[in-house]
């Protein structure tokens, strides 16, 4: 998909465009880039490049959060050794 002007980005392009974007399912990432592009049709309707923005019309993008839990008295321990078999690759 090549758009050489603003006015040729229509609803339909945009949601086809965002479609496929290859991210986890709940990653944060879809929500951080959908925020990026609204601000650019923001700003494009702020300075008279549009009258309207296309990405108005799009549904929001969700994302579920799942809940970090502290590491158990085990896990920490080998979390640990993991750090210490990194440091002797690395180095």
């Amino acid at each position: 998909m090549r758009f050489a002007k603003l006015r040729e980005l229509t609803f339909s392009a945009l949601d086809q465009w965002r479609d496929g974007w290859v991210m986890g399912e709940n990653s944060f990432s879809l929500r951080l880039n959908s925020h990026r592009v609204k601000a650019f049709f923001t700003w494009c309707v702020l300075h008279d490049y549009l009258v309207q923005s296309p990405f108005d019309k799009l549904e929001s993008i969700t994302v579920v959060e799942i809940p970090t839990l502290p590491l158990s008295q085990k896990e920490y321990p080998a979390m640990l050794s993991h750090c210490d078999a990194v440091k002797e690759v690395i180095a």
